[in-house]
């Protein structure tokens, strides 16, 4: 079964953050996530994930880890819930040749 995020009315408040800034998280010290176009912050979990740290990180940075989180429990899934920090949407038109990212 595959984790269908339901779809959600815009969340107010919600932080948005472009395909770059989540790429710069893709380590233990810093270790983001993206289902769909939710990001979350999971960093605090590693240590907790009973599969381990590496089978987190591996997907950490951007990679749509959507249906990787389709066989966790119910439970499982409410508590990803909890490390959620916002939505990811596209980078600008503008692109920095060096590195492909959006140029503020």
């Amino acid at each position: 079964a595959v984790w269908r995020l339901r779809p959600r009315k815009m969340c107010r408040g919600c932080a948005v953050f472009s395909p770059c800034e989540v790429r710069r998280h893709a380590s233990a010290e810093s270790c983001w996530l993206v289902a769909g176009r939710d990001v979350f912050d999971v960093t605090s979990f590693l240590p907790r994930h009973p599969a381990g740290t590496r089978s987190i990180v591996r997907k950490a940075g951007g990679a749509d880890c959507t249906e990787d989180l389709g066989f966790h429990s119910a439970k499982a899934q409410k508590l990803w819930m909890q490390h959620k920090i916002g939505r990811l949407e596209p980078c600008g038109a503008e692109k920095n040749p060096d590195n492909g990212c959006a140029v503020a």
